[in-house]
């Protein structure tokens, strides 16, 4: 799983028990649920445009 200690989005580090979404068949790590929200929302928006490759 990519980036577990720190949100992958905001890159603030995860103090607590990590939100953790399953996004085009990988897992991210987020420190808050707003994270994982943006980052779908993102995708959902940009489509297929939208890279996040985030390792």
């Amino acid at each position: 799983m990519a980036g577990r200690d720190t949100c992958i989005l905001c890159g603030k580090p995860i103090v607590a028990r990590p939100i953790v979404e399953k996004i085009n068949g990988r897992e991210y790590s987020f420190d808050k649920q707003e994270c994982a929200l943006t980052l779908k929302k993102l995708k959902s928006v940009y489509g297929s445009d939208f890279c996040f490759n985030f390792t």
